[in-house]
């Protein structure tokens, strides 16, 4: 047992010097094949060269053999035409020769081009050696004073490694190569004071050849006194922005990627729980946003594992940003600018109401547009104000692509959910703040927007344009004892917006939603057998709104049944696909539309709504 324990340990620090040297080792096998190859084409040169030779033997024999019988032919007439057969039969056996010596010739050629592309390939592998690693530390790595730093060098050369010379900070140490092919170095080094620090290595192989030294910078900064400090200007630049000072100590936390994983896990399943997110699947499901068994909870998940940057907490006050060097880069300082912003909306406008289970969806999702929106204006402005045009191009740069993978990993009304309080709540307080600069952007908190609508039109906000109330009467004594309410709610014009432009052109949504003036929905679920039934009650600012709502939605059933077909039944307008029908019914300023597995089931339900 001690043997295998020591066997195994012996094989994983072979790995580990293999790991650091796998860049270099692997050319080995590839200079030997290519000696090997050296070795064949040149013996192979050698065979044509002696045919060649032998080749110009015989072809000297055959000029002799015609001379001779030229001779001949001039002393005898009686055998001319014997000769000259002769001559015609040594011409040609002469021009054989000649062609096999061209094709020697030829093949010969090829031959030393050959060997001379392998010679020039022999040559540029072994300028490769010696190859030189520094592993540990990183060029450009950050150190706290007194930090001790581990050094790990990694070389190798075929030829044997004879010296190696290790500079720190201007002291050089001689290390004994030990001419061996493959070699490592372990040491510690604590720098001495803040500041940039280097370190340099240089190796001489047997031949007396020198690598190309390698130079390393790291950086020995106190991280807590820097972050310090670029916090306290982060603050004073913010409360400069916004004109709102702390009522109470601020204190930030710094977490790494994997400590906010763990935490945003368990914060997650604290609040939402599997069943939750499939009955949500249910609803988004009912209005065609995805199917009815995706796995909503996994893919929330891993998108707020992925995603977050940082967090306000209202409801603990805590403030945390991530970080896994503790030290704030642009990135980072960015994000610190943002929620600061949102711990002094808590301690000014009480960001509490977000939790508010009173408030329907609508009224929550604009109150949230509110504060993000906010924050972001403040976030540009800061940009705008604080940052040099090469810290702008670090920050667009490390924000990545276009469409981050946490937003491309999960459906389309996910992404654009999560990214509404942000694009639309930005778009919504910078019109105000055009208007009226930060103090009208402070007082929309005094009366905030009620719904998405208000948001995506300021206007609407500002003419006092709010919601009308929706009503729906309860459906399970209509649908029957199997059947139960699985949401009910305000869907709001964002949604509405989302449901639409799954079918339709953008004209055609910004036609059918504009005017929306308020709504109610339900989802009903028989769960014998998984069929949904969802009603949308919609409420307009005119008639002539519900009028264009209706004149464009069949376009958004046809095309989502694939049919022209219309069904009339009673007062509906209906489209029926497999096992599924949408109706739509008219009543003055109000839209409705039914979802139900069947006719008659829709009647009945769009019978009882209208009552």
């Amino acid at each position: 047992m001690k043997n295998s324990t020591f066997i195994a340990i012996l094989l994983t620090l072979l790995m580990l010097l293999m790991v650091a040297a796998a860049t270099v080792i692997f050319l080995l096998p590839r200079q030997q094949t290519l000696l090997q190859e050296n070795d064949d084409l040149t013996a192979e040169s050698g065979q044509l060269r002696q045919d060649l030779a032998q080749t110009g033997l015989e072809l000297s024999a055959a000029e002799a053999t015609r001379t001779a019988v030229s001779d001949a032919l001039a002393t005898t007439e009686a055998e001319k035409f014997v000769l000259e057969g002769e001559s015609v039969t040594s011409s040609q056996e002469i021009a054989a020769l000649q062609a096999t010596r061209d094709a020697l010739t030829e093949s010969l050629e090829g031959a030393t081009v050959a060997l001379g592309e392998l010679e020039a390939e022999n040559q540029r592998m072994k300028s490769q050696f010696p190859s030189l690693t520094v592993v540990t530390p990183v060029d450009g790595e950050i150190f706290r004073p007194g930090e001790l730093i581990e050094i790990f060098i990694a070389a190798y050369d075929p030829a044997g490694i004879t010296a190696v010379n290790l500079t720190l900070d201007g002291e050089t140490q001689n290390l004994d190569g030990q001419d061996v092919p493959l070699f490592t170095h372990r040491q510690n080094w604590r720098p001495v004071g803040e500041g940039d620090h280097t370190l340099s290595v240089m190796l001489v192989n047997a031949e007396g050849t020198a690598s190309d030294p390698i130079a390393i910078t790291i950086q020995v900064i106190d991280i807590d006194k820097l972050n310090a400090s670029i916090r306290a200007e982060i603050e004073a630049n913010v409360i400069a922005l916004t004109g709102l000072v702390p009522l109470q100590p601020i204190t930030p936390t710094l977490l790494t990627h994997d400590e906010l994983n763990g935490r945003i896990e368990a914060d997650f399943t604290e609040e939402v729980t599997p069943d939750q997110a499939q009955q949500d699947a249910l609803v988004l499901s009912a209005f065609d946003f995805l199917d009815a068994d995706y796995d909503l909870y996994n893919a929330l998940v891993g998108m707020y594992s992925d995603g977050v940057l940082g967090f306000y907490d209202p409801e603990t006050e805590e403030f945390v940003v991530v970080s896994d060097d503790d030290l704030l880069d642009i990135n980072e300082q960015m994000t610190y600018a943002h929620e600061f912003v949102h711990a002094l909306q808590d301690q000014h406008f009480n960001l509490d109401s977000l939790d508010n289970e009173n408030l329907d969806s609508e009224a929550s999702a604009a109150l949230r547009a509110l504060a993000e929106g906010h924050a972001t204006l403040v976030q540009e402005l800061y940009m705008a104000e604080y940052l040099s045009l090469d810290e702008i191009t670090a920050y667009v740069d490390g924000l990545g692509g276009e469409s981050p993978d946490y937003l491309s990993s999960v459906p389309g009304i996910v992404a654009e959910d999560l990214m509404f309080p942000y694009t639309a709540g930005y778009e919504f307080m910078m019109k105000v703040y055009q208007q009226g600069g930060m103090e009208a952007v402070n007082a929309v908190w005094a009366d905030p927007p009620q719904s998405t609508e208000q948001i995506l039109h300021v206007d609407r906000y500002q003419d006092g344009d709010a919601p009308q109330i929706v009503t729906l009467p309860p459906l399970t004594d209509t649908l029957g004892a199997e059947w139960h309410l699985v949401d009910e709610d305000t869907f709001g014009e964002f949604y509405l917006r989302q449901y639409l432009e799954q079918q339709l052109d953008e004209s055609s949504v910004e036609t059918a939603a504009l005017g929306w003036g308020g709504d109610r929905y339900a989802v009903y679920e028989n769960a014998a057998n998984g069929d949904l039934v969802m009603v949308l009650r919609l409420a307009w600012d005119t008639a002539e709104d519900a009028d264009e709502f209706m004149a464009i939605y069949p376009q958004y059933a046809g095309y989502l049944f694939e049919t022209g077909d219309e069904i009339q039944q009673d007062s509906l307008v209906c489209w029926e696909g497999a096992g599924d029908v949408i109706c739509l019914a008219d009543s003055g300023a109000e839209s409705l539309v039914v979802r139900a597995p069947n006719l008659e089931m829709a009647a009945l339900v769009a019978a009882e709504v209208g009552n």
